[in-house]
């Protein structure tokens, strides 16, 4: 009976856990293994599983599109957050591999391309590209979207809609 009881708390504390957001399964396993022997552990986490309230497969997608829609990051830079949430490498892989780096490069840097608006293209460039950087674009990225978000700034034509996905992204000016 102690040990049904004991199931029944973890499952309720995971649950709580769950409620802020949703959690890999070695988040999971994490925090109730401070408290909680492994065997029960393994039975709230198969409960929760069996529920479809842990999968890390769901919960890599949410994350990405979290990302993508809040704060776009490099598909590099999400795929290494996901593996440090304790999502396996090649669930990580399968999730960014569509993503594309150059179209969440210029809504990365939109919002400061606008308020640079003003400032010489040296400046311009130098300011987005440490902002890119960090957000973890590779330099050939980085490159392409200064270009298109310069080109954008120059014609005085508003943000393009991005859920176009006939926008086009190619045209580049060397630098």
């Amino acid at each position: 009976m102690k040990n049904r009881d004991s199931c029944l708390h973890a499952f309720n504390v995971a649950l709580r856990f769950l409620s802020y957001r949703p959690r890999s399964e070695v988040e999971v396993r994490t925090r109730l293994g401070h408290r909680f022997s492994p065997t029960i552990v393994d039975r709230v986490l198969v409960a929760l599983q069996d529920r479809g309230l842990v999968n890390d497969s769901d919960f890599a997608s949410l994350w990405r599109d979290n990302r993508s829609s809040f704060n776009p990051r490099s598909a590099d830079s999400i795929r290494r957050e996901l593996t440090a949430k304790g999502v396996s490498s090649e669930i990580a892989e399968d999730t960014v591999r569509d993503m594309d780096d150059l179209y969440n490069a210029c809504r990365a840097g939109r919002r400061l391309a606008q308020r640079l608006a003003p400032c010489d293209f040296t400046s311009f460039a130098s300011r987005l590209r440490g902002h890119l950087h960090r957000r973890g674009f590779s330099a050939d990225i980085v490159r392409q979207a200064i270009s298109h978000l310069w080109d954008q700034n120059l014609d005085n034509t508003p943000a393009p809609s991005w859920e176009n996905e006939d926008t086009d992204l190619t045209h580049t000016r060397r630098f």
